[in-house]
């Protein structure tokens, strides 16, 4: 008996060989050649996997979430867009008392920041006698009020390094925990402007008096 070569095989699953070799290899399979017939089999189904990947649409948030990799992985790609220094435009420092603990505290400071459309407003946490610290933010254009900037890219450095990479969820927030530099800063690139929105977290504190991060 003939047999015929996977590759026959692969032209005669999708249909492509000549009418009449279609015809002889379907009486071989008739015949009951079973080694084809596996191979046919095998080449069906991954055919129908093939047809169901092509057909499958990724949810929105996964592919921003993806588009949101690279430059999270090649950090050196937003830190050479042009800088739009952010400006400091309202907060306030406070701490708070940790429930049932005497005499130790945490400390909290909220701080606005605008650049160009941009809004940027942060919350920097940390506990008593914590080396890490939580940055929480969020970032809205006020040009599009309505529409959240998800999967926008966070890099906090502190000087040439980066400290921390993460991107915004589906409400243009983010969340960050690092060990405090003095000299820390955020970077979001703005895909409008080519440019990255650059902010210098010292300045909330010079501006409050307070001589560096907390610690």
């Amino acid at each position: 008996m003939k047999h015929f070569g996977v590759e026959g095989w692969i032209d005669f699953v999708q249909g492509v060989r000549a009418k009449k070799e279609q015809l002889i290899m379907q009486r071989h399979l008739r015949d009951g050649c079973q080694k084809c017939e596996a191979i046919v089999m095998t080449l069906q189904r991954l055919q129908e996997v093939m047809k169901s990947d092509a057909a499958y649409e990724p949810p929105a948030y996964a592919a921003r979430q993806a588009r949101a990799i690279f430059p999270l992985a090649f950090p050196e790609k937003v830190l050479s867009l042009p800088r739009m220094l952010a400006r400091l435009v309202a907060g306030a420092p406070h701490e708070l008392a940790m429930a049932g603990v005497r005499g130790q505290r945490s400390v909290t400071q909220h701080a606005t920041y605008e650049a160009g459309d941009y809004i940027v407003d942060l919350r920097l946490e940390q506990e008593a006698n914590a080396k890490e610290a939580v940055l929480v933010g969020q970032v809205t254009d006020r040009s599009q009020p309505d529409q959240p900037l998800a999967s926008v890219p966070v890099l906090l450095t502190a000087g040439s390094e980066v400290l921390v990479r993460t991107a915004s969820n589906e409400f243009g927030e983010f969340q960050m925990e690092f060990v405090p530099a003095k000299l820390a800063q955020l970077h979001l690139p703005d895909k409008k402007t080519s440019k990255r929105i650059e902010i210098r977290l010292q300045d909330m504190f010079e501006k409050f008096g307070i001589g560096g991060l907390p610690v």
